[in-house]
Order: structure tokens, then sequence, then C-alpha cells
């Protein structure tokens, strides 16, 4: 079918109904609340309340940026990001938990653009710093155990390894006496660990080097449920409590792309 076949009244009728299942506006009490096709990084959309007054109008985030990342084990890092998004934005912080701003109702479409997008982005910043610094840790984890397998002669702990696209920090890298190279980065069961590392790891399969690229978690039955298999699929996955034999074994099977 090309776009002379497309019925346009009925295609703008599908448009409109795309638009209504993805944000939604109804009453509640005093107040509208609206959905926002705007996502935080678990999935959840954004959401605001407005409330009238005269001729203006009071829109808050309801504070689902700090509750998202309550949800996610980041909330001491949401105040320096949420003070960073209002200002980004032109929005007010309470310096707790809200992102709201008061303007004339001829500006109402820009301001809830503006709030939810720095809710979104105050959540998504703070769980990204969060999972860095968890992740930090961790590595140091697997770091050390690499060093009991391999010696400190072949282990490095950050080496920047150039991909098809982008220049990647790769974590805990191992050369083998073969000229290959092992890659075993940490990877948590937070969505943003997992779609991170995929991308990385996806630019990795077209380095120049010969690569062993390896996740390694925690647990792997809540790693595959948290949609690991798109890390499965592209790399191998490493308990972080592998025997040393299984982190040797791991080393040697290469990725091809």
């Amino acid at each position: 079918m090309n776009v002379t076949d497309i019925n346009i009244s009925n295609f703008y009728a599908r448009v409109i109904d795309a638009r209504d299942k993805i944000a939604a506006v109804r009453e509640d009490g005093k107040s509208i609340r609206v959905s926002i096709p705007v996502v935080y990084p678990n999935g959840n959309m954004a959401a605001l309340e407005i409330t009238p007054s005269d001729a203006s109008a009071f829109i808050t985030d309801m504070g689902l940026g700090h509750l998202e990342s309550e949800y996610s084990g980041a909330e001491a890092y949401f105040d320096s990001q949420a003070k960073k998004a209002a200002e980004r934005f032109g929005v007010s912080y309470d310096g707790y938990n809200l992102f709201a701003i008061e303007v004339p109702i001829t500006n109402l479409e820009s301001a809830m653009i503006a709030v939810a997008n720095a809710s979104v982005q105050a959540a998504s910043n703070a769980i990204y710093r969060s999972i860095e610094d968890r992740s930090s840790a961790s590595n140091d984890q697997v770091y050390e155990r690499l060093l009991g397998v391999f010696g400190a002669n072949s282990v490095e702990k950050s080496v920047e390894i150039k991909g098809l696209r982008e220049t990647w920090p790769a974590h805990n890298v191992v050369v083998l006496n073969t000229g290959s190279t092992a890659i075993f980065e940490y990877v948590s069961s937070h969505q943003t660990s997992i779609s991170n590392k995929f991308y990385m790891y996806s630019d990795l399969m077209n380095s120049e080097k010969t690569l062993s690229l390896n996740s390694v978690v925690e647990n792997i039955n809540s790693f595959n449920k948290a949609k690991g298999q798109l890390l499965a699929d592209i790399s191998h996955v490493v308990p972080i409590a592998a025997k040393n034999s299984q982190y040797e074994r791991y080393a040697k099977m290469l990725n091809v792309a």
C-alpha cells in the first residue's frame, strides 16, 4: 500500500485514537490529572496535577520523580539532580520531592512539558548515578577476583576500547597469552544497567580486537527476569560467585560479530 491508497480521514482518526491511549486527562476534585508520554527509566509515564486559579494554573509532578528514584534505591541522589533539572527547565523544586510551576493558562502547554521533563530527567539521572556508584563497587569486587585468577600482569581495572562507532571505558579487562581480550563488566538487574551494557557490547562486537564479552551478575535468575536475555544474546552471563575455573573458561569463549 502506498500513501495515495490511504484514506486520510481514517488515518487521522487512528492517530487521535493512538494519542488518547498514550495521554489521558481526567478530573480529580478541583484539579485535573494528565498523563504525559514522557517515560521514567522504569517504564512508567509521567503524570501531572493541574489546579486552576483565575486565569492561571498551578502544575506539579505530584512527587512522582522522587517516588521513581525511591523505588530504584536512588533517593539519596535525587536532591542534587532535581536542583539541576529545575534550573534547566525553569520550574520550581521544593527541596524535597516536588516540581511545580504557576503560569497563565495561555502558557499551559510549554509549562506541562517543562514540569514533566524536569521530573523524568531528575529521576533518570539519580537512578543512573546510583547504578554507576553501585556498579563501581561491584566492579572492584570483580577486579579482585580476576587478580586471583589471572594475576596482576594480565588484568587492567579499566581500559578504553574502540568499537565500531564509539570508544568505551571497559572494566576488568584481561589480556590472555593468546592475544585475545576478555572483558568482565558488572551488570545490575536494573533495566538501565542492562540497556547501557547492551549498547556498549553491540558496538564492541565490531571492534578490531578479538573479544570475550562477559556480563558479571549477582544472581542469574533475577537478572534474566529483568530482561537480561538482551545481554545473554551477545555476551556470556557469569555469576559473580563463579569458580576461578569458570572465569578462565569464559575468558576463552570469544564473541563473534
